[in-house]
């Protein structure tokens, strides 16, 4: 789970508005399946995802928050919010 994660994390800061809104959804979509287990590995990708929330597209920025709102919520990840805002 935690090379997963690592991916994910990278990807998050990827230049390509479409592979920032499929880490966000793919990401939410893995904390909601396995909330038990991912979330305390999503640290890479709690930061990467608040970083895609001042994106330029309004589509990447709401996509962002769907699935920020799934990992966040995912045992463990609650922690890595205050990690993620400077």
């Amino acid at each position: 789970m935690g090379s997963v994660a690592g991916m994910l994390g990278r990807l998050a800061e990827d230049s390509n508005p479409e592979m920032k809104q499929k880490v966000a959804t793919f990401s939410g979509k893995l904390c909601r399946e396995l909330a038990h287990v991912a979330g305390w590995h999503m640290k890479n990708v709690v930061v990467g995802l608040t970083a895609n929330l001042t994106h330029q597209h309004s589509k990447v920025r709401k996509t962002t928050l769907r699935g920020l709102r799934d990992v966040l919520v995912a045992r463990g990840a609650e922690n890595f919010l205050g990690d993620a805002v400077p």
